[in-house]
This record gives C-alpha cells, sequence and structure tokens, in this order.
C-alpha cells in the first residue's frame, strides 16, 4: 500500500471509529438525556458501520460478504436516524410517539427479512442492481423530509441561533457525505467511491474540533421549539383543549405542583408542548407562567376569602408557590397590592 493510500486509509478508518464512540458518548454519556440525542447517536452509528463497510472494501476486495451486507443494511437507518433527530429537535418531542415507533419497526424488519431471503453473499448482483439503488432513494427521500422539518428555521425574520445552526450542520454534513457516495456509485472520477468515508472524516473532526473550542453547548443540545406562526387552532378544538386545561385545574388540582413544567401538563393534555404553547398564546392571549400563576393568585384569593385560618405563606404553598417571596412579589403584580391589605381588605367588608 502506497504512503497516500496508508493516509486515506488511516483518516477514513479513524474516522469511522470516532464516530462509533461519538455514537456511544451521545446514547449514554450526555448530561442531558433528550430522544434527539438518541436519534443523534443512531444517525452517527448507521453512518460510522456504513463508512466502516466502504473503508474495507476499498482497501481489501477480499473483505466479508456479510460485513458488506451489514454495512449496506446500516445504510438504510441513516436517513430515518436524521429526520427524527430533527424533527425531536425542532418539536421537542421527550418520548418516541407510537408512529414513529411503527416506522422503525418496519425498517428492522425489512432489513431481517431481506438480508435473511437474500444474503449479500448468494445474490451479490442483486444487491448492486436493486437493493443499493432503493437504500440510496431512500435516503434521498428522508433528506427531503428532513429539508421540509428545517423549513421554518430558513422562513424565520429573526437570526438564526446557535441550535438552529447546529441542525443544519447535521443536515448538510449528511447532505455532503450523500452526494459523496452518489458520486461514488456512479464512478463519477477515480477514487470516488471512498470520498463519502473521506467527508465523513473530514466533517466529523471539524465538528469535534468546533465543540472542543466552545465555551459551551448547552445551547446546542438544549433546542427550543419553534413559535407558531402558522393559524390559531380551530374555535371547537380550542374549547375542548380549554376545557380539558381547566378539568385538571379544577378536578386534579395540577396547578398546585411548584414544579409543574409546560410539558408535565401537555402529556397530562395528551398533546404536545409546542401546542399547549400555541393554545395559551394564540386562545388565550397568555404564557404558560402568566397563565398559571394568575390561577395560582385566583386560588389563593378564594382561599382567603373562605378559609382565614392559614397564614399568608401557607397561602402560597398550598396553591403551588415554593417560597413565600415568590407567592408576595406575583400576587403584588397581579392584583396590584400586597396579600396582607387583600386580607384585610376582606376583613373589613
Amino acid at each position: 500500500m502506497y504512503a497516500s493510500k496508508q493516509i486515506l486509509f488511516f483518516i477514513s478508518a479513524l474516522g469511522a471509529f470516532n464516530g462509533i464512540i461519538l455514537s456511544c458518548c451521545f446514547f449514554f454519556f450526555t448530561k442531558k438525556k433528550s430522544l434527539s440525542n438518541v436519534f443523534l447517536g443512531l444517525l452517527l452509528l448507521a453512518l460510522s458501520i456504513r463508512i466502516g463497510k466502504s473503508v474495507f472494501l476499498f482497501f481489501d476486495p477480499n473483505t466479508p460478504k456479510l460485513l458488506l451486507q451489514i454495512g449496506l443494511s446500516a445504510c438504510f437507518f441513516i436517513g430515518p436516524s436524521l429526520y427524527f433527530f430533527l424533527k425531536s429537535s425542532v418539536e421537542q418531542t421527550k418520548e418516541i410517539p407510537f408512529n414513529w415507533k411503527i416506522i422503525l419497526s418496519f425498517h428492522v424488519a425489512i432489513v431481517l427479512i431481506v438480508g435473511s431471503l437474500f444474503p449479500y453473499s448468494s445474490y451479490i448482483e442483486l444487491w448492486k442492481s436493486y437493493f443499493v439503488v432503493v437504500i440510496y432513494c431512500q435516503w434521498f427521500g428522508f433528506m427531503l423530509l428532513s429539508a421540509w422539518i428545517l423549513k421554518p428555521l430558513i422562513l424565520k425574520q429573526k437570526p438564526l441561533k446557535a441550535s438552529d445552526k447546529w441542525l443544519f450542520t447535521v443536515y448538510f454534513c449528511n447532505l455532503l457525505i450523500f452526494i459523496g457516495y452518489i458520486l461514488g456509485m456512479y464512478n463519477a472520477f477515480q477514487g470516488a467511491y471512498i470520498t463519502g468515508s473521506v467527508t465523513f472524516s473530514f466533517v466529523l473532526y471539524v465538528i469535534i474540533f468546533s465543540l472542543l473550542h466552545r465555551k459551551k453547548t448547552d445551547d446546542l443540545f438544549g433546542y427550543e421549539p419553534l413559535k407558531y406562526n402558522t393559524k390559531k387552532i380551530q374555535d371547537d378544538e380550542a374549547n375542548a383543549l380549554i376545557q380539558k386545561l381547566e378539568n385538571l385545574f379544577q378536578q386534579q388540582e395540577a396547578y398546585k405542583n411548584p414544579d409543574l413544567k409546560l410539558n408535565d401538563l401537555a402529556k397530562k393534555m395528551n398533546i404536545s408542548g409546542h401546542q399547549l404553547s400555541q393554545l395559551l398564546n394564540d386562545n388565550l392571549g397568555k404564557s404558560f407562567p402568566n397563565y398559571i400563576n394568575e390561577y395560582r393568585i385566583q386560588k389563593a384569593c378564594e382561599l382567603m376569602l373562605y378559609d382565614d385560618r392559614l397564614k399568608l405563606e401557607a397561602v402560597g404553598y398550598e396553591v403551588g408557590f415554593n417560597s413565600k417571596s415568590t407567592f408576595f412579589a406575583t400576587f403584588k403584580k397581579i392584583m396590584g397590592t400586597t396579600p396582607l391589605l387583600f386580607k384585610e381588605g376582606l376583613v373589613k367588608n
């Protein structure tokens, strides 16, 4: 092997190896255990296995056929992993939806069934002529769906945030690798087959280098969902959701939980946090903190009216505030007076 080939092999193989290590980091060692990190880890793993197959085949034509089949099969998961990574990041999906499980299960079933009935070692021409084409078409299809997910970010009037740029980086790196493999499939030029592997290694090192030189990375992986810029929820649906929200507060007294978060409440309503945020902002004209604080203060006023035995700080804790100071400050902001003066006014009346 010539020196240039040795260097090329080292760079490509090391990129595949580092990709597997990095995927394990996203699976098991990230501080924030999010669904988007899981899919990013799956994307890196699928790419690394596919890259590893290309590297070994390019430098050793006698690579075992089973490894070639595994590499091509891994390629079948690159597109879905990219799409679900972007979708879960933008929509801040906490738990994998049922339809996603169906899609992934379908892909696993296809790989197992086709791989068992038509092993690469016995059907080489079938794989080269048909299966590879299907795999790349599927990958391209998911690239288009992924681009659609990113479309709202492009149309935004505001400058891109760090998290937006991170999603675009992952997408365009994937696009470069895809183009590299397409060039290799059609032998566009000498050595085109290894282009995808080298591209992967290059962009992986660039990304790692960039991350290492950032003072923080939380703004990349802690993505905030996009605000709705479409029409309001239909009145009938909005009224039903508002009624469900009120029932949760009145019957289950969800507002009493001082650690209640938007996504926690949305989960109880069987909708996404994004939908609940839209409902509150567009249909009620309030943010989540404003809505819940106004509700808590309303309940605090009712408690002071009908139960004068409770101390003021006890009232605050009873309606969901986690500190006396927060209760007093919020009460003054909403009611325009202090809890004490409000209660004294009730006594005088």
